[in-house]
């Protein structure tokens, strides 16, 4: 199995594709609002950038080898019980909606947002890194 890649190349990959997209498409980077392209207008263009991610992630897990089928983390496992994928289904909904109500996801507020120090994705940035924080802190001591 080969080392995963250093932190800095992965930013630089990130600022790449970030950058880049912004600048061939004329829209900021970000997930959410191509799922929702392809949810409510079947945009073709927004379903090969989905695949694309797939394709990409599917690739990665290759060429480092580590592809493959992998279970539930044992936290997962330990709190929700062996089916757990009810509730990475709920999770993966609530997910969904934040990204509405706060106008993005992830991506687009992390990357875009906050290198153009928009408020309210320094804002989001910083509640959903929040939020991850403490579930995480959770999980350790559940």
């Amino acid at each position: 199995m080969s080392s995963p890649w250093p932190w800095f190349a992965g930013a630089v990959a990130l600022a790449v594709v970030a950058i880049g997209y912004v600048a061939v498409t004329g829209r900021r980077f970000g997930v959410s609002g191509h799922v929702g392209r392809v949810v409510a207008e079947r945009n073709p263009r927004s379903a090969l950038f989905l695949a694309g991610i797939v394709v990409g992630g599917f690739l990665s897990a290759v060429t480092a080898g580590t592809a493959g089928v992998h279970g539930l983390d044992d936290a997962y496992v330990h709190i929700f019980g062996a089916t757990a994928w009810p509730a990475l289904f709920v999770g993966g909904v609530f997910v969904g909606a934040g990204t509405s109500i706060a106008g993005g996801c992830t991506s687009g507020h992390g990357l875009v947002g906050c290198a153009r120090l928009e408020p309210a994705s320094l804002a989001s940035t910083a509640c959903f890194m929040g939020a991850a924080v403490a579930v995480s802190f959770a999980l350790r001591l559940a």
